[in-house]
């Protein structure tokens, strides 16, 4: 079983190896670079926020999740939480590592006054892999991201 628990800047390092497999499973390579110094930064900032908890086992990090807290911008003085980045090595899917990582993540947003939080679900060949798992967590497709090159 595993252990999930706040994010420290110890931990930065593996959550960029983390974020390096989810760009390479996902489509943003079409649109956009991976830039370390850059992811470094933002997971920084959500380690410092404190959004952001990693699953650990046997001393190893195998999964994490990183966010924000934000207003909406039509209704300002709601606040939300939103994922920007939640992954789980390949070989502990099924453990409930994403799971528990997703309830840190909700728990921490509530207790910091946030009415709702956002989840991101990526695009797998067609299919949307984690879209069952938030339905059966309680979650509602509100709105989907799509993306175009344009230069």
């Amino acid at each position: 079983m595993c252990t999930i628990r706040r994010a420290a800047k110890e931990d930065i390092d593996a959550m960029l190896a983390l974020g390096a497999a989810f760009f390479g499973f996902s489509r943003f390579a079409e649109f956009v670079p991976f830039d370390p110094a850059g992811a470094r930064a933002s997971v920084a900032s959500c380690v410092d926020s404190g959004i952001a908890f990693v699953a650990e086992q046997d001393g190893r990090i195998i999964g994490g999740i990183i966010g924000v807290l934000c207003p909406v911008w039509f209704s300002p003085n709601s606040t939300t939480a939103a994922e920007l980045g939640w992954w789980v090595d390949e070989d502990y899917r099924g453990s409930m590592a994403g799971v528990r990582l997703l309830r840190a993540f909700e728990s921490t947003a509530k207790d910091a006054g946030a009415i709702a939080v956002s989840m991101s679900d990526l695009s797998a060949g067609g299919t949307w892999p984690a879209g069952n798992l938030f339905e059966k967590l309680g979650y509602t497709v509100v709105e989907r991201c799509q993306m175009k090159r344009i230069n």
